[in-house]
């Protein structure tokens, strides 16, 4: 897996320093999961790791098993290492000996219950500390992608596409909604995904479900089908790409309704320029559709952020930054209650348009 210099990380934790108005930051993984905020100031994804920022001095130490020391040293360009054999004790000692005014926690997804039993502890010692979740700087800061996260991103699309066009080139009568997820999904691990979601593939009325779940369900003949690859697809980057198509002759609604979709994909990605919200965006869709006759089969969300997450935190009303990734999905669902259509690409917003994150289209 390739990674950036050190001293990117270093910049990234230099930077958070300067957007926060102090406190102490304590970022933890467990044994388990993929923690994004500690990857981002860290480049580190090794179980029991830890950074503890201080957001208003210079003070910075990454906690660390015996076994990962070396790695660490690398690749974080921590100013301080400790080998840690009880992380959440080491953890606690610190924070005890600093007595900061603010911590913010985040142990990540998979360690909630480690979270709450860590703060409930140092609430006791630390009765007078405030504690509080992530800065919502950091939320800002991984919103607008440098370039290495953008040849990250566009490396993971490319192996999302290839992944795509595995599950359509497995597409054959009487083949199965989870074969053909299969398919994709070894395609992704061949090109390096070392934490890949299983694809959506739906076949006919198993496609009026935005998010379901291959079965055993068989192809047949004028099916509409849904394959969706979405998920870390290299270098702990996300893709997230759609199509919809037919297999064989499907009645002239799904047709019409896919027909439809690609074209608001195409007047929606025409839009798109630094400043744009997500809010914008879902709303221009929702009317896009309703001047096509569809806009009552529209869910009301059509586009997110990628990053390390396939769906990187941003608020809806914020405008985008030159630098970020995105998703954009048009989608209808329970179209004459058969059908559903979804057409997604990735964007990479630049001053005055965006560009498709595959490169295949220029810019917009």
């Amino acid at each position: 897996m390739r990674q950036p210099p050190a001293r990117t990380y270093g910049s990234r934790r230099e930077k958070l320093r300067e957007l926060c108005e102090g406190g102490l930051l304590i970022l933890y993984r467990g044994d388990t999961g993929f923690h994004e905020n500690l990857y981002y100031l860290t480049g580190l994804n090794v179980p029991n790791t830890a950074l503890l920022l201080s957001l208003d001095t210079d003070i910075e130490v990454g906690l660390v098993s015996s076994i990962d020391e070396h790695a660490a040293r690398a690749q974080s360009g921590f100013a301080e290492l400790q080998v840690s054999r009880q992380l959440t004790e080491d953890l606690a000692r610190i924070v005890g000996d600093l007595k900061p005014a603010r911590v913010h926690v985040d142990f990540g997804s998979d360690s909630q219950g480690e979270a709450i039993g860590f703060v409930r502890h140092m609430a006791g010692i630390l009765p007078k500390t405030e504690f509080e979740t992530a800065p919502a700087q950091l939320v800002t800061m991984r919103a607008t992608k440098d370039v290495w996260e953008i040849g990250c991103l566009h490396n993971a699309a490319l192996n999302g596409r290839a992944a795509l066009d595995a599950a359509v080139g497995a597409l054959a009568p009487g083949v199965s909604e989870l074969e053909v997820a299969a398919e994709a999904m070894a395609v992704l691990v061949r090109n390096g995904a070392t934490r890949p979601a299983m694809p959506i593939v739906a076949f006919g009325e198993n496609t009026v479900h935005p998010h379901h779940i291959p079965t055993d369900r068989c192809l047949s003949a004028g099916d509409v089908v849904l394959l969706d690859v979405y998920g870390e697809a290299a270098d702990n980057y996300c893709c997230d790409l759609t199509e919809t198509l037919v297999w064989g002759t499907a009645d002239p609604e799904a047709e019409r309704g896919i027909d439809a979709v690609r074209e608001v994909q195409e007047e929606i990605a025409g839009k798109l320029r630094k400043g744009v919200t997500l809010a914008q965006i879902d709303a221009w869709v929702g009317e896009a559709l309703d001047r096509r006759a569809l806009g009552r089969y529209y869910l009301g969300r059509a586009c997110h952020l990628l990053g390390l997450s396939e769906h990187d935190p941003l608020s809806e009303d914020r405008g985008l930054e030159e630098g970020a990734v995105f998703a954009l999905e048009p989608g209808v669902y329970d179209l004459g209650r058969r059908h559903g259509v979804r057409v997604e690409r990735t964007y990479l917003i630049r001053q005055a348009g965006a560009v498709d994150l595959e490169w295949r289209t220029g810019t917009f």
